[in-house]
């Protein structure tokens, strides 16, 4: 499946680390490794879910650039204004 939940922008809003499953999408909203992590398999799942708890640091500094990267460039008024832009509304 192709999709970002808003889930994923909710969390890196928090401040939270996140691991989701990566897709094209994922990768052309954020990027794969500084702004949020991402696994295609359950054996990469696995490693990566064991290296950040091994690593704590760097899954904080994601978590921060991620939550930057939200702040910066997918707010619900930036989100709402695409829409509005593209439905001629605005």
């Amino acid at each position: 499946m192709d999709m970002v939940t808003m889930r994923v922008f909710d969390a890196l809003a928090c401040g939270a680390f996140v691991l989701a499953e990566y897709s094209d999408d994922l990768a052309r909203l954020f990027e794969i490794g500084t702004e949020v992590e991402s696994y295609a398999t359950l054996e990469q799942l696995i490693e990566k879910v064991q290296h950040y708890l091994d690593n704590p640091a760097e899954a904080r500094t994601i978590a921060y650039n991620g939550r930057a990267r939200v702040l910066r460039d997918h707010t619900i008024a930036q989100r709402l204004d695409t829409m509005l832009t593209t439905a001629g509304l605005e």
